[in-house]
């Protein structure tokens, strides 16, 4: 090695900094997660306020509100609606107000227990939403299931039919029924005013699970 030539020392990258690096990303990232799911929860908000408020009680301001976040999520519900609405009926109701008919497809179950809790937190979530407008003085929920007969064939039927008035409905808190819903997924059941279970369903239903009456 030359008189002229140097050594050069490679010092290490500091570890204390490559951390604090990591440490700014990752706060970075929950910030913009929490804004943006704030600015969402807000939209949601808003979407409900208008709703509340509505007088054009039309099957289209139905379905938006239904596309917004309910008030009231249990953990067990049909994870494809609203997307798997196939009808939305309004008329008015004899006893005032107006009547809507909502009617779905249900997603997979696991089986006739499963079917039961879902569309009984659905139906939550739907009462959650509707009755936030007064003009809302009855609900009718159906969520229809593809069964086999037997002979084999094939074909959508209502599978669980739920009818909820705004009586009951004042008295519900929906987000405290959510919440206890997987505790008791037949408490819905038992407030409604009429409930329905297609007899092919109901005879599998594990009743130590869903408390029905």
């Amino acid at each position: 090695m030359s008189e002229n030539e140097k050594t050069v020392e490679k010092k290490p990258r500091s570890k204390a900094m490559g951390c604090l690096s990591l440490i700014v990303i990752v706060v970075a990232v929950i910030v913009v997660v929490s804004a943006l799911s704030g600015g969402g929860d807000k939209e949601a908000g808003k979407a409900l306020e208008t709703w509340a408020s509505a007088t054009d009680i039309s099957q289209e301001a139905i379905a938006t509100a239904l596309g917004t976040k309910p008030p009231a999520e249990p953990v067990a519900d049909d994870y494809k609606f609203p997307k798997s609405i196939s009808k939305i009926e309004v008329s008015d109701n004899a006893g005032g107000g107006k009547k809507v008919n909502v009617v779905f497809t249900s997603a997979d179950v696991l089986d006739e227990t499963d079917f039961v809790k879902r569309a009984g937190g659905t139906a939550i979530e739907i009462g959650s939403i509707l009755f936030q407008n007064p003009e809302i003085s009855m609900v009718i929920i159906v969520d229809q299931i593809e069964m086999t007969d037997k002979y084999g064939k094939k074909k959508l039927e209502d599978g669980a039919k739920l009818i909820l008035d705004k009586a009951t409905a004042d008295k519900v808190d929906w987000k405290g029924l959510a919440d206890n819903h997987t505790m008791d997924p037949g408490n819905i059941y038992r407030l409604t005013n009429t409930y329905e279970i297609n007899p092919g369903i109901l005879k599998n239903v594990k009743l130590d699970e869903v408390k029905l009456n």
